[in-house]
């Protein structure tokens, strides 16, 4: 990954992890996310218990490529989402939340679809989700979702290295891959 893209996400992260600190916008939940496309932390704001919505932010590595022996770099990949909660039940020792949310989503990694579209570049987007907020008794949550991201592919044509820009394939065909995250809640 060029230096210049790997500086401005690790200054995202940082400004990400100084407001935390700061009290300005605390999460109520830090997790780990889990997905065939990829490995990350995800940060929760906002709170379940009374059917508000939960502001998610997400970076992970993607390595979706990196499995399917199409890519040998990972991609890291950046996602906000606003989550709204439609639906709540309490069950004895846990209660489940059914959300809907939508936001944004952009990254620096490969689209790799199609063969020719190989080249990792700059992508960008709206990112749509569906799932499960699992709360249980004690401070671990679980999440299962599942997302879409529509967006754009910018990149260096690898025959003729020019400048191309297509539709981010990858993000649609990945919507059928689970994201599952293990929060642990404050």
């Amino acid at each position: 990954m060029p230096k210049p893209i790997r500086t401005a996400f690790l200054s995202v992260i940082l400004m990400m992890c100084l407001n935390i600190s700061s009290g300005a916008a605390s999460p109520e939940r830090i997790g780990l996310y889990n997905s065939v496309k990829g490995y990350g932390l995800q940060f929760c704001f906002g709170d379940a218990s009374n059917k508000a919505s939960l502001n998610t932010i997400t970076v992970y590595a993607d390595l979706l490529d990196i499995y399917s022996g199409s890519g040998d770099v990972p991609g890291i990949k950046a996602v906000y989402q606003n989550k709204h909660i439609t639906f709540s039940k309490e069950i004895a020792d846990f209660k489940y939340n059914f959300f809907l949310g939508a936001g944004v989503q952009a990254g620096y990694c490969g689209d790799s679809f199609f063969d020719k579209f190989k080249a990792p570049g700059f992508e960008a987007g709206a990112s749509f989700c569906a799932g499960w907020l699992l709360e249980f008794e004690k401070r671990v949550d679980l999440e299962i979702s599942f997302s879409l991201e529509a967006g754009l592919h910018l990149r260096n044509e690898e025959t003729y290295g020019t400048p191309a820009l297509s539709f981010y394939i990858n993000g649609l065909s990945r919507c059928v891959f689970p994201d599952l995250t293990i929060y642990y809640r404050f």
